[in-house]
């Protein structure tokens, strides 16, 4: 039998896509260490958990997808919307028939012939969830820091585009970019 854990990352940035991960693990599975909440881990941290999960999905023992929807989206369908739409994305990457399916907050999958549940804090109870908490994160995070070589002055690189007080003086400063998300900036 197998989970499939989601998570999305990037909700309440101010600019950047929302990316959701989607990993399935064997429910046997045993984890080499201690997983937690992606938000509570050091950048090497994330990382580390990143080059596990590509690894086992090297040797096919788990599968991993994450989906970025992009500021357009986001803007014509809102933030909750274009969350959800990245969940059922991500899960039909890495489905099968009888999988369970467990997602963290207020994300749901359309078909509701899935085994699935939705969980508040799942990122900080179910493995799986937190795996994909992780591999999302980890990939929105090389995103950010690549649009951070372009659009110097925002600290993306650092804030990943959330509202941080350093982001927040360099909007007044140097203006939005086509990456933020004018309806989060009202």
């Amino acid at each position: 039998m197998h989970l499939i854990g989601i998570d999305e990352v990037g909700r309440g940035c101010l600019a950047g896509p929302v990316t959701v991960g989607a990993v399935r693990v064997p429910v046997s599975l045993c984890l080499p260490k201690e997983i937690r909440d992606s938000k509570l881990m050091p950048r090497p941290e994330r990382e580390w958990w990143w080059e596990w999960i590509e690894e086992q999905k090297q040797a096919g023992i788990l599968r991993a997808e994450a989906v970025s929807l992009s500021v357009a989206i986001i803007e014509k369908i809102n933030i909750l919307q274009a969350a959800r739409l990245g969940a059922n994305f991500a899960y039909m990457a890495v489905r099968e028939k009888g999988d369970r399916v467990v997602l963290d907050g207020g994300l749901f999958l359309v078909d509701k012939n899935v085994d699935q549940e939705t969980m508040i804090k799942a990122d900080q109870k179910v493995s799986a969830v937190m795996l994909a908490a992780v591999y999302a994160k980890v990939m929105r995070d090389r995103v950010m820091a690549g649009l951070a070589e372009k659009y110097q002055g925002y600290g993306w690189e650092r804030n990943a585009g959330y509202g941080t007080r350093e982001h927040r003086e360099a909007i007044q400063k140097l203006g939005v970019t086509e990456w933020h998300r004018k309806s989060f900036l009202h």
